[in-house]
């Protein structure tokens, strides 16, 4: 056997010090993604119930978080362009340039929503909320960009995905649990105050990260491959429906938001989401592909990618950006690119789709719906304290498992908890009679007498007894399986894009995720409250299977070409 040389060791120890600081940014970065997007989908919609919004206002408001769906949209403007203020080839590259500008927006956004009263000016506070929305939206597709382009190995792109995870959790300790106890207090404009400094310092540690390799530095010299065999006005014929259609589709969720928060007699939600939902998706996810497969029917991706033609109108330029990467997605997996769709609106529909109905389900008093009728504080202790612990619990475990087990056996039992834990939901709407059972069994009431010595010391207003026992239990195993879910979910999306295409072929995928469950969510409302929380929650479990099939066909189809391929 060879004996190892002084430079073969210390090469392992080059590449951790190298890898350090993407480590660090990466959990920063996370923070910064996950603080606005808490504060703004989920604990807003607690400061708007306590200022006596109407829930059905609220429900309205919560599709500012469409920002976050549809950011695929704008998503190709980053890799093609630098922020004004920023030279090309400057000090700062063009993705760390693009977070600066974001979460300055965000801080600014966030600073004046705290001078906002919601019960007086509730359309500046949407204005506001959708402002930072839409730069959280945006620092996210960056991000996600960055961390692609970033990463040297898969090994190391799982790493940063854990870690991004892991401080995206964090956030919602600080956007959660903390800012609950603190409105509570001394009222949300003190809190949201408190927010928007956190978010500054994220925006001041942003100074401090790597910058990610450039492939263009500029739009000159750029060249078209993905369809140079058809003529420009083809390509515009082709390239000019996409973006018609995306425009309508955000024009359609625009102008309904401003019809129902403007008019005395608003719009139906229900005909809204019945009628306009699925046409939405059409137009922003089904046109596009079928667009992209009308390039790729002429000739094979490898024959396109053997030429190429010179850039030389602005329509070619967007061209590259928007429909090229979608070419290339479709063409690289050819029909799995369906088998893919369905995980992609699946996966994560089980947790996203009821998101903004925690806080009625948790706190509601209607019994008669399954509501639970907790306090803040018990709230805070059960989902934003041990729910947050639990959720990185699961993070890390993800880490760990996907190195030992590999990327597919992981996605598979994530896609399997996340459909069971629904069904311990529904159990807790309709009495908790199971959940008090296993409580009981794993001798979890023994801990009733030193957790309550706890929350005495926090000085938190909740005592621990099997009612918060039965909640606490539901939450952890939703947490747990959601961390675990959502860190195997984010490397199966980076282990798909083409790093050439990262910004938008990472966006376009984890868009079409929250597209779906967020057009659902007035829709969702509604059986709410004609069947109860209970019935809702085994649909949602019902609807879970469909990744778990899909998960299995996707492993199938990974293992036939890693086996053609071998």
């Amino acid at each position: 056997m060879t004996a190892p040389t002084p430079a073969s060791k210390a090469a392992p120890a080059k590449a951790r010090k190298a890898l350090l600081p993407k480590i660090v940014a990466m959990f920063l970065l996370g923070f910064a993604s996950g603080l606005p997007y808490a504060a703004l989908i989920g604990t807003l919609n607690a400061w708007l119930a306590a200022a006596g919004i109407k829930t059905a206002t609220i429900g309205v408001l919560s599709w500012i978080g469409l920002a976050y769906a549809f950011k695929f949209l704008w998503s190709p403007l980053f890799g093609v362009f630098m922020p004004p203020m920023f030279k090309p080839g400057g000090k700062i590259g063009r993705w760390r340039a693009w977070i600066l500008v974001a979460q300055g927006v965000i801080v600014g956004a966030l600073f004046l929503i705290t001078r906002t009263d919601p019960a007086n000016s509730v359309g500046w506070l949407a204005l506001m909320a959708f402002t930072a929305s839409l730069a959280s939206a945006s620092q996210d597709v960056v991000i996600d960009a960055w961390r692609i382009k970033i990463a040297e190995t898969s090994k190391e792109l799982d790493r940063l995905s854990t870690m991004y995870q892991f401080g995206y959790r964090v956030s919602a300790f600080f956007a959660g649990f903390a800012a609950l106890l603190v409105a509570g207090r001394v009222g949300w404009e003190i809190t949201y105050t408190a927010i928007s400094m956190l978010m500054f310092i994220s925006f001041l540690s942003t100074f401090l990260m790597p910058d990610a390799p450039e492939s263009n530095t500029g739009r000159i010299g750029r060249t078209l491959r993905l369809g140079s065999h058809l003529s420009a006005e083809r390509r515009n014929r082709l390239f000019y429906p996409v973006m018609i259609a995306w425009a309508l589709a955000g024009t359609a969720i625009i102008t309904f938001m401003v019809a129902y928060l403007g008019m005395e007699n608003p719009p139906s939600i229900r005909t809204f989401t019945t009628f306009g939902g699925p046409l939405i998706i059409i137009a922003t996810v089904i046109f596009p592909a079928v667009v992209a497969a009308m390039v790729l029917r002429d000739k094979t991706l490898l024959e396109q990618k053997s030429s190429g033609i010179p850039v030389q109108t602005w329509s070619d330029h967007l061209y590259i950006a928007i429909l090229e990467p979608m070419i290339d997605l479709v063409g690289r997996l050819r029909w799995a690119a369906l088998l893919v769709l369905i995980i992609v609106l699946f996966y994560r529909y089980t947790d996203a789709v009821w998101g903004s109905f925690a806080y009625p389900f948790y706190m509601g008093l209607d019994t008669s719906i399954g509501a639970q009728g907790f306090t803040y504080d018990e709230v805070a202790v059960a989902s934003k304290l041990f729910g947050v612990g639990m959720t990185i619990v699961g993070i890390a475990s993800a880490g760990f498992f996907m190195a030992a087990f590999g990327r597919m056996p992981c996605m598979l039992a994530g896609a399997i908890l996340a459909a069971l834990t629904n069904l311990l939901f529904a159990d807790l709407a309709n009495g908790g009679a199971t959940m008090d059972a296993i409580t009981h069994a794993i001798g979890f009431p023994y801990l009733y007498e030193p957790l309550n010595a706890f929350i005495n010391w926090t000085g938190l207003d909740a005592t621990m007894n099997d009612r918060l026992a039965r909640l606490m239990l539901a939450i952890a195993g939703e947490n747990l399986v959601g961390g675990f879910a959502g860190v195997v979910f984010v490397a199966f999306l980076s282990s798909i894009v083409n790093k050439e295409y990262a910004a938008v072929q990472y966006a376009l995928l984890l868009s079409m995720t929250m597209l779906i469950g967020n057009l659902g969510k007035p829709f969702l409302g509604e059986l709410i409250d004609e069947r109860g929380f209970a019935w809702v929650f085994v649909l949602t479990a019902v609807l879970g299977l469909i990744a778990v099939f899909a998960s299995i066909a996707e492993w199938v189809r990974e293992a036939k070409n890693k086996k053609a391929n071998s």
